[in-house]
Parts: structure tokens; C-alpha cells; sequence
């Protein structure tokens, strides 16, 4: 028997020093909203449950991560954006601000959040 080329030990780790901006889109305005009748509440229907689940990932997301190591800033966007939560180390204040944002109407610009993002990188 031959001795092996990789050899792996497992250890406790902590995760590299990273700052990390989630951009949320919060509008409700986007597939095919402009119908009259049963699809255009279906649509608002299915949008909710799409920012649903987008926040239920964040969360997941923030609940991954350690900290002090990894900080967490929130953006959320649709027409106009907002910096919903600076820079923390807390999951708590983010999963809590988080909780505080709700969809909204309106058309998405995606530009301004993501120069906004990188000067808060920056």
C-alpha cells in the first residue's frame, strides 16, 4: 500500500477578516404586475413570496457567518435605495433592521445602490 499524496486534519477554524454589503432588491414592481384582475394579484402574490425568500436567505447568509471577523451592511433598492444598516458585527442589529424592511413599489435602478456599495467598500 502506497502512502498518500494529499494528507487532510481537520481543525477549528475562524473565517477570514471580510466586509461583506447585501444589495436587496424591494420592489414588488417587477414580472408581469401590469395586468388588470386575478394575475396581477397572483403576481404581487408571487413577488411577496420572492422578497420572502430573498430574506430568508440573508438570514441564512447572516447567521453563517462569524464575527467580529466578518461585518455585514444592508442596502435595500427598488426606485430609490437606502443603507438600511452600516457596517456591523452584531447579527442581531442586521437580522433586525433586516426584519424592518418590506417590499415596495416602484422601478428598479440597480446603479445607484452598487456605486453606493462600493464607497462603503471603499
Amino acid at each position: 500500500q502506497t502512502e498518500p499524496v494529499v494528507k487532510v486534519a481537520l481543525e477549528p477554524w475562524r473565517q477570514a477578516q471580510l466586509d461583506l454589503v447585501i444589495c436587496l432588491d424591494t420592489s414588488i414592481g417587477y414580472g408581469d404586475g401590469s395586468q388588470v384582475g386575478s394575475t396581477s394579484l397572483q403576481s404581487g402574490e408571487q413577488a411577496g413570496r420572492s422578497f420572502g425568500t430573498a430574506r430568508r436567505l440573508i438570514e441564512h447568509v447572516a447567521s453563517q457567518v462569524q464575527t467580529p471577523e466578518v461585518q455585514l451592511a444592508l442596502i435595500a433598492f427598488e426606485e430609490f435605495h437606502k443603507v438600511v444598516c452600516e457596517f456591523t458585527a452584531s447579527v442581531e442589529e442586521f437580522r433586525t433592521r433586516l426584519g424592518a424592511v418590506s417590499p415596495a413599489v416602484g422601478e428598479v435602478k440597480f446603479h445607484p445602490p452598487l456605486w453606493q456599495a462600493v464607497a462603503m467598500l471603499g
